[in-house]
């Protein structure tokens, strides 16, 4: 199939994709270097505190070493306002740039999340053309098959009334979020060492989206299937949705008994925890993005 939008359009979202990418790289620098400056200034100042004591309690010696350190930290300051400044600036450069593009195009932002899109219309229509061309023996029942198993992959995408087809090559989550009925703590799970992916991390119970499978049976699959847990459809409901250009993961909550004993896959799964949101807020052991989806809201409970 040949994309129908012109060139222009698709080159419109290439660089909107691009800018996207930018902007997350800046932000992962502005944290990095926010976080290493604050932990040597805080170095610097726990010990120009050691050296102050120590000339309070008449040893002259440290004095030199005080100037020293004093120094150094307003060093650390001024370079940290300067860098932080001109990141800013470019993290500010890129948002009005990935912002302007939005606004061009109501279609951008979301079609950006999408390798291959068409319009239904012609969509549709070539799907036709597809098994007319089967019912004249142009291709055979195995390729047709095969072109049906292709048209799984995509679905609707509706942006200002219209629908278009997308093709959804990212990978498809769920994950169950199990809250204590009395406490309201949350029930995590500590990831095997052995695993390719956040080894050793803590997270929610939950996995794969399976062919035809939808979110929720996903993450009540997972749930039994990792914890020994069986929770009910009809006390689970949807809290939350995250998604990019590589994954889309639906969260799901469900109160929970925390008497109930676990049953842990241990091949994958070593050990589990519950923990409040405050913990949570303040965990640096999660997997991914987990605890920020929780801080900006993306996971609501």
């Amino acid at each position: 199939m040949d994309m129908i939008f012109d060139n222009f359009f698709v080159g419109k979202i290439e660089r909107y994709r691009r800018l996207k990418e930018s902007l997350l790289q800046k932000k992962g620098e502005m944290v990095s270097f926010c976080n290493e400056q604050n932990e040597l200034i805080k170095s610097k100042n726990d010990e120009l505190f050691k050296a102050e004591e120590a000339v309070s309690k008449g040893d002259s010696l440290h004095v030199l070493q005080a100037d020293k350190l004093k120094d150094e930290i307003l060093d650390l300051s001024n370079n940290y306002v300067r860098a932080t400044g001109r990141l800013g600036a470019e993290i500010m450069r890129l948002e009005k740039s990935v912002e302007v593009l939005e606004k061009s195009d109501a279609r951008i932002k979301e079609l950006s999340k999408y390798e291959v899109f068409f319009e239904k219309s012609a969509f549709n229509s070539y799907a036709i053309g597809v098994v007319n061309k089967h019912k004249n023996k142009e291709i055979t029942t195995a390729q047709l098959a095969e072109f049906h198993k292709g048209l799984m992959k995509f679905k609707d995408v509706q942006i200002d009334g219209k629908i278009y087809k997308a093709k959804d090559n990212r990978r498809h989550y769920a994950d169950m979020i199990l809250v204590d009925k009395n406490s309201g703590k949350i029930f995590l799970v500590k990831r095997s060492n052995e695993k390719q992916f956040e080894p050793g991390k803590w997270a929610l119970p939950g996995g794969h989206v399976e062919p035809a499978e939808n979110y929720m049976m996903a993450a009540i699959r997972e749930t039994l299937e990792e914890t020994g847990f069986e929770i009910s459809q009809f006390h689970t409901c949807e809290c939350g949705v995250y998604e990019n250009s590589d994954v889309v993961i639906h969260y799901y909550t469900a109160l929970f008994d925390p008497e109930t004993i676990p049953l842990l896959e241990g091949r994958e799964l070593v050990n589990c925890d519950w923990r409040s949101i405050a913990e949570i807020f303040q965990s640096d052991d999660l997997i991914a993005n987990l605890r920020e989806n929780f801080e900006n809201g993306t996971i609501r409970i």
